[in-house]
């Protein structure tokens, strides 16, 4: 309602700009991706960070899969990368884009 109160605390890592943010479903958990090369994944209740996913180049967007157990980054490197969101883990790498990522998802 109206009259809903929330508290707002930053998510202080990157060490540039943060390019993107995402949710994970059930919002116990964000990810953000960084200029700085990084995507950085949260526990919302604490703002704690508990992994950091090094890229190549600007870590320009993120994304949870449906079931929050994968990230997908994309990058200026023209990588889009796949993560174990629990283990912090780079699962696959996919190469061959002619330019820059800006967005990335997964269908449901």
């Amino acid at each position: 309602g109206a009259n809903m109160k929330f508290k707002c605390t930053p998510l202080e890592g990157h060490l540039q700009l943060c390019t993107a943010v995402a949710f994970s479903k059930e919002g116990t958990n964000a990810c953000s991706a960084s200029a700085d090369g990084t995507c950085r994944v949260w526990r919302v209740e604490d703002a704690t960070c508990y992994f950091v996913l090094d890229g190549d180049k600007r870590v320009a967007c993120c994304n949870f899969s449906a079931d929050g157990k994968m990230i997908i980054t994309g990058d200026w490197g023209y990588q889009t990368r796949i993560w174990d969101a629990v283990a912090g883990q780079i699962v696959m790498s996919l190469a061959g884009h002619q330019g820059k990522l800006t967005a990335s998802c997964f269908r449901a």
